[in-house]
C-alpha cells in the first residue's frame, strides 16, 4: 500500500523532493545570476548546476524571470529582516538605530555579493515585474528608516519633521553605493561603508531637523505615491491603519 502523500525515495516523499528541487533551483539561481549575471545564464545552465531535469524546473517555475522574482524575493526579505531586527533590538535612540539598522544592512548584502549582485545588479531591466518589486523593496526600507525617525521624534529624542523623501534618498544612495562596489571602482572594506553610511543618515537628519524644525517635509502620501510607512517595528497596521 503506497503511503499517503506518495511513494518515499531514499527516504523523501514527494513534497520533500519537490522542495529540495526547488530549493537547489534557487541556489542554483543565486550562483549564476549572482557571478556571471542574469543574462548569461541559461535555463539549461541553471538545472545542470541544481542536478534538476528541465521538466521539473517547469514544474516550479514558468521560466527565468519567474526564478528571479523568486530569487529577488526570498533574498531581498532575509536583508529586510535582518535590518528590522537588528534596528528595533538597539538602544532606543536615533543613532543605536541607524548603526545597527545599516550594519545589518551592509553585512546583509555584501557577506555575500552573490545576494547584492541579484539584488542591486541583474533584477534590474529584467521586466517591468521585478523593476515594481525592486522598487517596492527601496521604499519599503525608506519607509521604516523614517518611521523610526518619526517614532524617536515624537517621543521629544529629535525634532519634530518628516523624513519620508529624505529617507528615499538615503536609501537610494546607499544602493548606488553597493552598485559602485560591486564595480570595484569603488571598494573599501564593509566595516569602512557601515562607518560612512551611518554617519551620511545622521548628519541628513541633523540638516533635516535644522531645516524644517517644527514644521513637517513633504511626504511620500503627499505625493500620492500611496506607500504604507506601517508602524516603526516593523508591523503591519490593522485595518483602522493602527498599527
Amino acid at each position: 500500500m503506497t503511503p499517503q502523500g506518495g511513494r518515499r525515495y531514499r527516504g523523501q516523499s514527494p513534497d520533500e523532493r519537490r522542495a529540495e528541487r526547488r530549493r537547489r533551483l534557487l541556489d542554483a539561481a543565486l550562483e549564476l545570476f549572482g557571478t556571471i549575471g542574469y543574462g548569461a545564464s541559461s535555463i539549461e545552465m541553471v538545472c545542470a548546476t541544481a542536478g534538476v531535469t528541465a521538466r521539473h524546473f517547469y514544474e516550479h517555475f514558468e521560466g527565468r524571470e519567474a526564478l528571479m522574482i523568486a530569487l529577488f524575493d526570498e533574498e531581498n526579505a532575509q536583508v529586510i529582516e535582518a535590518v528590522i531586527s537588528s534596528a528595533v533590538a538597539a538602544d532606543p535612540d536615533l543613532d543605536s538605530r541607524i548603526d545597527a539598522g545599516v550594519a545589518a544592512f551592509m553585512h546583509g548584502m555584501l557577506d555575500d555579493p552573490r545576494r547584492a549582485r541579484v539584488l542591486c545588479l541583474e533584477c534590474v531591466g529584467v521586466s517591468p515585474e521585478v523593476e515594481q518589486r525592486r522598487r517596492a523593496g527601496l521604499h519599503t526600507y525608506a519607509n521604516f528608516v523614517s518611521a523610526q525617525a518619526g517614532r524617536l521624534t515624537g517621543d521629544g529624542s529629535a525634532p519634530p519633521s518628516s523624513f519620508d523623501l529624505l529617507s528615499l534618498a538615503l536609501v537610494g544612495g546607499t544602493n548606488e553605493l553597493i552598485v559602485e562596489w560591486l564595480s570595484g571602482d569603488l571598494h573599501p572594506s564593509i566595516s569602512v561603508l557601515i562607518g560612512e553610511v551611518s554617519a551620511f543618515f545622521r548628519a541628513a537628519g541633523q540638516v533635516a531637523s535644522d531645516r524644517w524644525g517644527d514644521e513637517p517635509a513633504p511626504s511620500l502620501e503627499a505625493l500620492e505615491l500611496g506607500i504604507d510607512l506601517g508602524s516603526p517595528d516593523g508591523a503591519e497596521p490593522d485595518g483602522d491603519g493602527k498599527a
